[in-house]
Order: structure tokens, then C-alpha cells, then sequence
């Protein structure tokens, strides 16, 4: 039973009372077990000609029994519309949102672990398994306007109720799920599916789209009208894994039957797909003819597989053939806005980058190992030629022309005329019109309809296009338009991205598209993706260089925390992959957790986009570094690992606006320079993805980028919160001890303040230990130098403990401490609130102007009193060599401590002028932020 006892005393006086079909009461059951308080409900089925309406009106009475009525023996749907009042299911606005959201199931088991004390346990975790936990909705607003975040709980009224739901694969998976939305299509497209029936509605009475449908490892064979959709397996449900690894399979099969034999054995291919997808990669990367195979055999396996659902249904590829009809009305939109002067701007940090601001960013992106040496040329090259950014003569259509990784607004704002595709919801198609009514490009739209071209409202309500389902009847409207010769030069840009196995569906019809205009216009069009950094590439061979290096020169914390983790699965793994003979060389970055059908989907596309470039198409397919999409940060996971990837050198994530930015810049040098390599011959077609790479630096990273995720989220915890609360504790101590040192100074000389500094100058020694751990940018090997420098005076000190020496001493003694104390007080008060968030400009300015005097006196005094102390040291060295000390002897130590302060003196007057330099180096950079900040304050 899917409720608890009471429930299912009440549902025994339902059929009591009335007799139900077995339907009805397990669609009733559903409703039932997450209302769980007064309510009205109607249920309402179909099976062929025999409509039955129930309604359930009301709370349960005393005796656990609710209101039945029954409405039989209408045939007229109008009729049971009219008496059941049948409201709209919460957030979904129509059949095609019902749809999306059903599409959004992941293929995932999941387990149930309840958090909170709840009545009846057992109906808890029945309830949420039932509801299939991996769905992942993403609700609307109370308007139904505007898509708001997805939280983070199960939730029920009564009784409160909080379980997670955690996938199989181990990565937290927490959702919300609202009563009366997800929950109700569900129930009803479980048993529709399992009944067969031609129609059943919600139980709120929202009739369920035809083509909506439950996922689990296998999804529920959808009934027809699904448009692009999985094939049929031996059980009738529509298999992702097995198209999955079919691919894949049929993909390598003429070129590696060891391969081949690989992928088939693969029992468990959501764990074990990762591998198959790096050996076809190295299998590309041997030969050009066996990539360009590849492709092909991978593609013509996809579309021969995949189903295209109407009337009956046949494969992708039949249908292409099949469908020839017009479907869609245009209406092109010209922008008013004014048309300037371009250059390339990147938003980053809080900060415009243009000309030599952004030059000085590349170069600075260049040296960390974040981006390609052709990547910064390419975008220095585009810099130079701002005439280039000028794309009035280019027609580029947009496959998601909604999506947050997409170049929409910056391509209207240079002028181009973009073609946009999205989905028929007028809130997405509001904001691209108003876009481009404020700009100097110009829009077309497909609309299902004439309307008012003038009225922006009507447009968009009328525009759109599913690409799942009107396929074919997108290809001929883009054709048409192609072909008129109004378009000029077309750019296809395959921008669409979706959750899960419906990624690979909209992939699929971007595809069939894409290859059906590369044969069919008269213009061979160029084609443009977004490659992903998360999967397996050919690389250069510096990259790999430099990941060998930044292995080696990785913090002490990063391999001890990497076997801390190991024992979880989670270790970091060395990010080198072993190179096949005569081959080139392979960047394993694919992130497992995303999981097989996102890697199909990128996978295809790079296939398509080398035999585009095979046929003689302009193909640009540069990979996009990690980015900070909402849809990413939402999960709280993934944000905490972006967060704390800056720890692995050079890893840097970037926000959505400098990613745009910088792949529309890549994507115009493709199309402009004719040297790029979307126009140019490589030596293997996967070149194409190697060039202008901006990955991030997830190629040069130690680690492979796929494992450092989990190390990274606890670097970033530790690093937000525990380093700097430990350093701001550790700075205020020292701070309080070099104040208490100065004011014995000043109140009763150095030597009572002796003791205090040889404390905390040996306290001093954890700063080598933060270097070494990475908690502070220092130099380890700089920093254990000026720390021993210091230990080794303090011990000098407190061995010359005779009257003599201690007077010699004394005023040299006084002028190093006094030195010391001053630099101390301020140099640990400004990290103390610095690393607390505070910062004073005063104090500032005295951390980096007061070694202009105490330096040169530091030193000074420290050099006099080692050589006042000279004699006391070399009697105590005579002394404990005892009889080898005397006589001839005795010059053996007497020389070896006066060679000691002659190198001592020599590494002084060598280092001396070298750190100094570097100090008023950062004075000058440190001042002038001051400055510029202050001015920059001023102005506003």
C-alpha cells in the first residue's frame, strides 16, 4: 500500500461503498497519500468509448469515511469537463510544460533515508520510492510566469515530513516535491502505462499529455506522438542504456574489435562507461580516417535507432525522408537600437576587459596554464580587428536561443540576424523579442500562426517550435528560409541543453537537422558548438607537460587529503592517461557523474561536426571552460567543488557572462580568420576540438578534473572557514606578543623582553607549515629562509649569556628587537583584519612604508650583534671540543664559527638588495590600488 492505516481504512469504506476499478483506487491511493487533509478531488478515466467521473468531495468523516459520488453514463467529455469544474494541474501551464517536466526524470535508482520522525515510516519511504525520487522538477511560480530555484526537500503538510533521496552513484540528489503537480502525472502516466488506456487525467483533473511518461533505467514505453524518442526493447520500454552503449559499440566495431568486445561486455554501463569513451577517443586520435569512421558509424547507428513517434512511428531517419510539409509562418523583427563602433568587451570580476586590459588578462590567463597559446592569439587577433565583430552579414540560427550558455544577446547587439528556435512558451520568447527590438540586429521567429506583427504580446504567444516533436517540419521551414536567398551566410548553432536522457532526444533532433541543411541548402552553411571540457580530447603536448609539473609541485595537502578521500572512492587519480604508439596525446577529463546520456550527446555532436568539416563547412567547436551556470550552482555539490577548484592550480571557473563572452570571440575569430582551425586542415579531424581551447585548465591540472571535485569542496570549506579562522587567531596572537615585547622595551629594556620574542619568534616556525599546506601564498622555501634567519639570531642571543658579551650586545641587541616589534605589531594587525574582511587604509599604507627604515635597522642590528658575540661563540666552541680545543687545536672551531658569519655576512649583502627590491615592488602595486580605489570611490 502506498498510505498509511488510516488512509487505508478510509479507501476501504470507498469501495465499500462503491465499487471502483482497480484503476481508480490506486490513481485514488496516489492522490491520497500526499494530500493527507481535507480536499475535493476528482478523478476522471477513459477506455475507448467507456468515461466514468468520480468525485471525492470533502474530509473524512468521524468513521474514516469519504464522500463518494459517481457520474456515470456520459459519453460527452464536454459534459464531465462541465461537472467535475476541472481545475489546471500546479505549474504547468499546457501539455507541452506537463512534458518537459515528465522528461526531466534521470535513469538512476535511488535510495530513501528518512531525517525526521514521521507517523508511519514505512508509507514515507513506499510514498517517495513510488514517486520515483531521481525526477528533478523545476517549479513555477504562482503566476506561473517565471521558473524559480529548485530547493532542497521533500516536504509534505501533514505530517511533516523530510527524507533525501541519494543516488545509487553516491552524489546527493534532494528535491521538493509539490502536492497536486509532479506527483499527479505520475500516478496517472503509471497507469495509463500499465492499464493501456487511451486517456486518464490527474487527480485534479488535468487531462495528462498522450506523450508524457515515468523514467527509470528502462522508461516506460511511451505511447505515440513523443516525436524524437529512444527505441523499443525486447520489453516494450524504451531503453536509454541500450541505445547508450549500442553507440558506442557500433561506433568502434569496423576499427577495434577488442574495443568493440569492451563495450558489449559492459554489464554495468552507467559506472562503466567512462573508459569506452576514452578508448574511442585514443582510437580517433590514431588515425584520421579511423575518426571520420567513427562519426559515421556512431551517427548512422543513432539515427537508424532512434524513433521518430507519429502515426505509427518509424526511425529518425525514415522520418526526415518521410515529412515534407511547411508547418511554421516567419516574421522577421528589426531592431531599433544604434549601431557603434565594436570591440570585444569580457565581463570579468566585477570589471569591463577591452584593448589592453584584456591583452594583459589573456597573457596573465596564458602563464597560469588556464587557456592555449592559440586561444589568447585568436582572441588577441580579434582584439586588433575589431572590424571583424561587425555580423550584419551573417545569418546565424540559434538551436535554444533561450539557453544561458548561448550567444543571443551579444549576436543581436552586433548586428547579426539571428533565427531563433526555442520552445512555445511565451515567457522565453518575450525577453528574446524585447532583446532584440532595443538592438541593431534582426530576429526572425517561426510562428504556428499569423498574428499582429506589431504586437509583441501575440508573437509571443505564437512562436516556437518543438524540436522533438516538429522534427522534420523544422528542417523545411530552415531550408526554405535558406534557400530564398535572404538569409546570406547561415551559421547553425546548436545551443539546446536538457537533463538526462532528454538531452540525448533534443541532441538527436539537432542533429538530423544540422546534417539534413549541411546536403540541402544552396550555401554550404558553417555549423557552431559549444564543446564541453568534461570529457576525453586530443590535447597539446605542453598541456601535458604542464600537468606533470603542477602534479609535482601540488601542495602537501592534496595527495594526503587524496587518500584521506580514497578510502570513499573519491581519491584524486594523477591526470595522465597512456598514450597509444604513434598516437597523439588524450586529456581524460570526463566527469562520470554526469553520466552516459550527457556524454552521448556531446559525443554526437563532435561527430557531426567533423564530418561537417569533412564535406567542406566552416565548423567552429571550441571547448567552453567550466562555468557557473545556475542550473550547476543549484546544485549545492557542484557549487561547493567550484568554489574550492582555484586550490588545484590552474583551475579557474568562470561566471556565465565572461564565458559567453569569451566563446563568442573564438566563435567570430572561426568564421572570420581563415587560418583558424574551423576553416583550416588539421592533422586528425579531433584536432578541431584541441584548437583555441579554453578549458579552464582543466587540461593542465595535476589531478584529472573529474576526481578533484569532492577535494575541492572540502578545500573550500576548510579554506573558508577553518584557515582563516585559525589565521586570524594566529595573527592576533602574535600581534599581542610583539606589543607586549615593545612595551617591556620601552619600560624596561630589551633584555626583558627577551624572553618573550625567543617565544614568539620559535611560535613563528607554523608559518613554514602554512606555506607548505597552501593556507598562505608565501613561498615555502622564502619563507622558511627569513624564519631560520630568525630563529638562528634569537639562539645566537640567548648563547651569549656572559656580562662582557651581553654589553657589546646590547645596543645592536635593542635595535633589532625594537625593529622586529614594530614590524610585527603591524604587519600581524593588518593580516588579522584583512583576513577577517577589514581593511584600513592607514594601516595598510604603514604595512608597506615602514620597511623602509626597520628593514635596513633589522638587519643592521642583528649583523652587529652576531659579531659582538663572535668571541663568546668561538670559547664555547673551543670549550666543546674539550682536549681537541686546545692549542693547535683550538683554531679549528675558532675558524669554522668566523667562516660561519663571513657566509652569514655574505648571503645578507647578496639577499639583502633582492628582497628589498621585491618589498618596494609590492609597495608600489599595493599603493596604487589604494589609489585607484580611492579615485574610483570619489567618482561615484
Amino acid at each position: 500500500m502506498l498510505f498509511s492505516r488510516k488512509k487505508q481504512a478510509q479507501v476501504h469504506s470507498i469501495r465499500s461503498n462503491m465499487e471502483l476499478s482497480k484503476m481508480e483506487r490506486e490513481l485514488f491511493s496516489v492522490h491520497v497519500a500526499f494530500s493527507m487533509e481535507p480536499h475535493e478531488l476528482q478523478l476522471k478515466a477513459s477506455n475507448g468509448d467507456a468515461r466514468r467521473l468520480i468525485l471525492i468531495k470533502g474530509a473524512p468523516s468521524e468513521n474514516g469515511c469519504v464522500p463518494v459520488e459517481q457520474l456515470e453514463g456520459s459519453e460527452d467529455e464536454a459534459d464531465i469537463e462541465d461537472q467535475a469544474d476541472v481545475q489546471g494541474v500546479d505549474g504547468f501551464q499546457d501539455e507541452q510544460d506537463a512534458l518537459l517536466e515528465m522528461d526531466r526524470f534521470q535513469e538512476e535508482d535511488t535510495g530513501v533515508e528518512v531525517l525526521a520522525d514521521t507517523s508511519d515510516e514505512d508509507m514515507v519511504k513506499e510514498t517517495v520510492t513510488t514517486m520515483h525520487t531521481r525526477v528533478k522538477p523545476r517549479w513555477r511560480t504562482a503566476d506561473e510566469s517565471a521558473r524559480v530555484p529548485r530547493t532542497e526537500l521533500f516536504t509534505w503538510d501533514r505530517p511533516k515530513v523530510t527524507v533525501r533521496a541519494t543516488r545509487a552513484v553516491g552524489r546527493a540528489a534532494v528535491r521538493r516535491v509539490r502536492r497536486g503537480s509532479v506527483s499527479s502525472l505520475v500516478a496517472a502516466a503509471i497507469l495509463r502505462n500499465k492499464y493501456g488506456l487511451d486517456r486518464v487525467a490527474s487527480p485534479e483533473g488535468r487531462v495528462l499529455p498522450r506523450n508524457a511518461s515515468h523514467g527509470s533505467g528502462s522508461a516506460t514505453a511511451m505511447v505515440d506522438n513523443t516525436g524524437v524518442d529512444f527505441p523499443l526493447d525486447a520489453e516494450g520500454k524504451r531503453s536509454t542504456t541500450g541505445l547508450n552503449q549500442g553507440a558506442f559499440a557500433a561506433a568502434v566495431e569496423k576499427h577495434s574489435a577488442e574495443a568493440h568486445e569492451a563495450v558489449l561486455k559492459e554489464k554495468k554501463w552507467r559506472f562503466g562507461y567512462a573508459r569506452h569513451v576514452l578508448r574511442q577517443t585514443q582510437l580517433a586520435a590514431s588515425k584520421s580516417d579511423v575518426a571520420l569512421g567513427i562519426a559515421r558509424d556512431g551517427l548512422d547507428y543513432l539515427h537508424s535507432s532512434m524513433q521518430f513517434c507519429r502515426d505509427g512511428g518509424c526511425s529518425l531517419k525514415e522520418a526526415m525522408a518521410k515529412f515534407k510539409e511547411k508547418s511554421f509562418e516567419s516574421v522577421v523583427i528589426q531592431g531599433t537600437g544604434s549601431k557603434e563602433g565594436s570591440v570585444l568587451e569580457v565581463p570579468y570580476k566585477g570589471r569591463i576587459l577591452r584593448g589592453e586590459a584584456l591583452n594583459l588578462q589573456l597573457h596573465t590567463w596564458l602563464q597560469r596554464g588556464v587557456i592555449e597559446l592559440d586561444t589568447a592569439f585568436a582572441l588577441c587577433n580579434l582584439i586588433d580587428r575589431p572590424e571583424w565583430l561587425d555580423l550584419s552579414d551573417h545569418t546565424f540560427v540559434l538551436f535554444g536561443a533561450g539557453s544561458a550558455m548561448g550567444p543571443f544577446p551579444l549576436l543581436m547587439q552586433l548586428g547579426a540576424h539571428v533565427v531563433a528556435l526555442d520552445l512555445p512558451k511565451p515567457e522565453i520568447w518575450k525577453r528574446l523579442i524585447s532583446v532584440a527590438r532595443r538592438s541593431p540586429g534582426k530576429l526572425t521567429l517561426p510562428l504556428h500562426e499569423k498574428v499582429d506583427a506589431s504586437d509583441d504580446a501575440q508573437l509571443a504567444a505564437a512562436a516556437g517550435c518543438d524540436l522533438l516533436r516538429q522534427t522534420p517540419e523544422v528542417r523545411n521551414w530552415l531550408l526554405e528560409l535558406g534557400n530564398s536567398g535572404k538569409c546570406g551566410s547561415m551559421v547553425l548553432g546548436a545551443y539546446c541543453y536538457a537533463d538526462g536522457p532528454l538531452f540525448v532526444r533534443v541532441s538527436m533532433a539537432m542533429d538530423a537537422i544540422i546534417a539534413d541543411l549541411v546536403e540541402g541548402l544552396k550555401e554550404k552553411p558553417k555549423v557552431a558548438y559549444l564543446c564541453t571540457p568534461t570529457d576525453a580530447h586530443i590535447c597539446t603536448a605542453s598541456s601535458k607537460q604542464a600537468a606533470a609539473e603542477n602534479l609535482r609541485k601540488a601542495p602537501a595537502w592534496q595527495p594526503l587529503l587524496g587518500k584521506l578521500l580514497g578510502f570513499a572512492k573519491m581519491g584524486l587519480v594523477p591526470n595522465r592517461v597512456k598514450e597509444e604508439p604513434g598516437a597523439l596525446p588524450v586529456v581524460d577529463a570526463i566527469v562520470k557523474e554526469q553520466g552516459p546520456n550527457y556524454c552521448l550527446a556531446k559525443r554526437l555532436q563532435h561527430w557531426r561536426a567533423i564530418l561537417s568539416r569533412s564535406k567542406g563547412c566552416v565548423v567552429s567547436s571550441n571547448i567552453a571552460p567550466a562555468t557557473a551556470t545556475a542550473s550547476v550552482v543549484s546544485n549545492k555539490s557542484f557549487a561547493l567543488a567550484y568554489k574550492g577548484m582555484h586550490h588545484f592550480k590552474p583551475m579557474e571557473v568562470f561566471q556565465g557572462e565572461t564565458s559567453n563572452a569569451v566563446m563568442l570571440g573564438l566563435l567570430v575569430n572561426d568564421l572570420r580568420n581563415p587560418s583558424s582551425a574551423a576553416q583550416s586542415t588539421t592533422a586528425n579531424p579531433m584536432q578541431l576540438f584541441t584548437a583555441t581551447a579554453f578549458h579552464g585548465g582543466a587540461w593542465r591540472v595535476g589531478y584529472k578534473f573529474s576526481t578533484i571535485g569532492p577535494c575541492s569542496a572540502v578545500a573550500y570549506i576548510v579554506a573558508s572557514m577553518v584557515v582563516p579562522c585559525w589565521l586570524v587567531i594566529y595573527s592576533t596572537l602574535q600581534m599581542l606578543g610583539w606589543s607586549s615585547a615593545l612595551f617591556l622595551i620601552g619600560s624596561q629594556g630589551a633584555p626583558a623582553a627577551e624572553a618573550v620574542i625567543s617565544k614568539f619568534t620559535y611560535f613563528q616556525i607554523a608559518e613554514i607549515l602554512h606555506a607548505v599546506l597552501g593556507m598562505v601564498p608565501s613561498n615555502p622555501v622564502t619563507t622558511a629562509m627569513q624564519i631560520t634567519s630568525r630563529v638562528g639570531a634569537v639562539q645566537i642571543v640567548a648563547a651569549a649569556a656572559s656580562a662582557a658579551s651581553r654589553s657589546a650586545m646590547l645596543p645592536w641587541m635593542t635595535l633589532f628587537y625594537v625593529a622586529w616589534s614594530i614590524t610585527e605589531v603591524v604587519r600581524y594587525s593588518y593580516y588579522a583584519l584583512n583576513t577577517a574582511g577589514v581593511q584600513l587604509s592607514p594601516l595598510t599604507w604603514l604595512r608597506y612604508s615602514t620597511f623602509l627604515l626597520l628593514y635596513p635597522a633589522g638587519v643592521t642590528g642583528e649583523l652587529g650583534t652576531v659579531y659582538t658575540a663572535l668571541p663568546e661563540l668561538v670559547s664555547k666552541a673551543q670549550e666543546a671540543c674539550g682536549l681537541w680545543g686546545q692549542g693547535f687545536y683550538g683554531l679549528l672551531p675558532a675558524a669554522v664559527v668566523r667562516l660561519g658569519f663571513t657566509g652569514t655576512l655574505a648571503i645578507y649583502v647578496l639577499g639583502f638588495p633582492m628582497l628589498f627590491g621585491t618589498m618596494l615592488g609590492q609597495r608600489k602595486k599595493v599603493l596604487r590600488r589604494m589609489k585607484e580605489a580611492s579615485e574610483e570611490k570619489k567618482s561615484k
